[in-house]
């Protein structure tokens, strides 16, 4: 079976959750995949899992620019996909959803007989509700029915999102949830995880945060541990850190770790050398990849409730909940001076992942509904 996956941004090598999830998909699917994706120059690789990459200009375009010259890049990605001859088509949802319509019925006319899957990472409707203005929220809570209705397949990342997409638009997707490639974690050796503690500065005491400050969900994140959450944890913990990857940010404190951008290679030795990983998510939708890493790296995690939304976590077993800076701050604590309560929830989060969310386990649904021969009508 040969399969195409396409995304609007650069899924490889993955340095964002979105481009975690596209390209742990695509390398976890059953057959031949072949990751169409946008990058700063054409070019074709195959990577060492096996997934042939072909990258087409135009990820560091502006914004307008990349809505001028959409037709043209649908052309060209279609033109890329056609030779291929590809039984199912995976739109990877994580970029405005219109794009992703405009691109599902260029290819029903050119390739009328292949699938067409839509895996939504988040409910765009929302997000773009509380970013954008009425119009863009407008418009994508059309494009959003649309292609939920016109698609092949749909696929949502939580029963919490397939229960909204029904309310919305009267379609419930089937359930492929964020994973975690367990394996590399394990591969992170002692020695890897030392070296990141020398390079960086990271110990026990250090707390981590991981996402792109310019989505807004994960500025408002950082901007609470910076302002609300930290000063306070120094008065106790004069010697506490917090480290921040995924992107550059704008603070400069002297007890702030910013290295921005983490190879793919090196995170599960960087995420396994602090101390607790934090997710003080507010807004959004979709589950947060970084709850999973967190947990397959082997360190406690403290949640609000909202950014453990979607995972199956119980509060006190596998988790810590703490939905203002004053909870933050007890939990943090509490993990700091009872260590064996803190190795005890880092072991049952592990566990959870490894049981729950490998990708090996939640491909499974995937796998199946493509390898159907009739198509599957949402």
């Amino acid at each position: 079976m040969k399969i195409v996956f396409v995304c609007f941004y650069e899924a490889y090598p993955p340095i964002s959750g979105a481009a975690s999830v596209t390209y742990n998909v695509a390398k976890y699917a059953h057959g031949e995949s072949t990751l169409i994706q946008s990058g700063r120059q054409d070019s074709l690789k195959r990577t060492e899992d096996g997934v042939r990459v072909i990258t087409l200009e135009g990820a560091s375009e502006s914004r307008w620019k990349k809505i001028s010259g959409l037709n043209g890049r649908i052309q060209k990605i279609v033109n890329s996909i056609e030779p291929i001859s590809p039984d199912s088509v995976v739109l990877e949802g994580a970029s405005w959803v219109l794009f992703h319509l405009l691109l599902l019925r260029k290819i029903k006319q050119r390739l009328p007989r292949v699938k067409i899957v839509y895996h939504s990472h988040n409910v765009e409707y929302f997000l773009r509700k509380q970013e954008h203005n009425r119009i863009v929220a407008t418009i994508t809570r059309w494009a959003e029915g649309r292609i939920l209705r016109e698609a092949d397949i749909s696929f949502a990342v939580s029963d919490i999102d397939s229960r909204q997409f029904e309310k919305l638009y009267g379609i419930r997707p089937k359930l492929l949830p964020n994973g975690v490639d367990v394996d590399r974690f394990e591969q992170a050796t002692n020695e890897d995880v030392q070296r990141a503690k020398l390079k960086y500065g990271l110990d026990d005491r250090t707390i981590l945060f991981m996402g792109f400050y310019h989505y807004k969900p994960n500025k408002e994140g950082i901007d609470f541990l910076v302002k609300s959450v930290m000063p306070e944890m120094l008065q106790q913990y004069p010697e506490i850190k917090l480290a921040i990857i995924g992107s550059e940010v704008h603070y400069n404190k002297p007890w702030l770790i910013k290295p921005g951008v983490i190879r793919h290679d090196k995170l599960p030795a960087f995420i396994k050398a602090c101390g607790i990983g934090v997710a003080p998510i507010f807004s959004g939708s979709g589950t947060r990849l970084k709850i999973l890493e967190y947990m397959a790296a082997g360190i406690p995690v403290v949640s609000t409730t909202k950014g453990a939304e979607g995972i199956a976590i119980r509060d006190g077993q596998n988790i810590l909940i703490a939905d203002d800076a004053d909870g933050f701050i007890e939990r943090i604590s509490f993990l700091l001076e009872n260590s064996e309560f803190a190795e005890k929830i880092a072991f049952k989060g592990k566990k959870l992942v490894e049981a729950n969310y490998s990708w090996q386990r939640i491909m499974k649904g995937f796998n199946e509904a493509l390898s159907d021969g009739e198509l599957v009508r949402n």
